[in-house]
């Protein structure tokens, strides 16, 4: 699987949509590559610039140079405001990687571009600025999507044997959706309604026993 290295350098973005009503804006960028993953980077927080933030952050990126030329992948970056109360997005960019690729011209020179903000309501406000560069193609193994593991098995006592497929991503199994280990029968005390007294009265004596009672007739 032949594979291309995507370095982005998030520089600036001018004149961006003021989102925040009494405080000044504090802006950053989440990039990522749609299509590709959902990994996602982001750049750190300028608290100095308002609506002109300035970075400068270097990203890298890992493309599939097939996806790249069937037009599959889409560079995506979304403008946040950093607040207490909440983030709030101002807008995004979208610019197709083969886009890019073909604007460069080459794989090894590095090209500054401009693309303008798009915000929510679909309007362009603002405008971003960012350096790519495309690295040297290299192979990388392809994932085997028909291999099948065997499933590992958790056996517990007096339940259901659970059974889990492959790991979700990240490498770690779930956590099973009981507590502990479920209350086994014939353990624990009954219910107090089952503790109600019987009245039992015998003739001529208030004693419950039937043996004190018989005891009490022969004297």
């Amino acid at each position: 699987m032949e594979c291309i290295l995507l370095d982005l350098t998030l520089i600036s973005a001018t004149d961006l949509k003021d989102v925040n009503i009494l405080s000044k804006m504090d802006v950053c960028a989440v990039v990522s590559i749609s299509g590709e993953s959902k990994w996602k980077q982001k750049t750190p927080v300028d608290k100095y610039s308002g609506p002109n933030p300035q970075w400068n952050y270097p990203m890298k990126f890992t493309i599939v140079e097939s996806a790249v030329q069937q037009n599959q992948l889409t560079l995506k970056i979304k403008l946040m405001s950093d607040r207490s109360l909440g983030d709030r997005e101002i807008g995004e960019v979208h610019v197709p990687i083969k886009e890019l690729l073909k604007n460069l011209g080459g794989h090894k020179s590095e090209k500054r571009s401009s693309y303008s903000v798009r915000l929510p309501n679909g309007k362009p406000k603002g405008t971003v600025n960012f350096a790519v560069k495309f690295g040297e193609k290299f192979t990388a193994p392809a994932p085997n999507l028909h291999k099948v593991e065997e499933p590992v098995m958790a056996y517990l006592p007096g339940h259901a044997v659970l059974s889990y497929g492959h790991p979700p991503h990240g490498g770690a199994y779930p956590c099973p959706a009981w507590g502990g280990y479920p209350p086994q029968p014939g353990y624990g005390y009954p219910p107090a309604a089952a503790e109600a007294k019987e009245e039992r009265t015998y003739h001529g004596f208030g004693s419950r026993s039937p043996v004190v009672g018989w005891l009490v007739d022969r004297r």
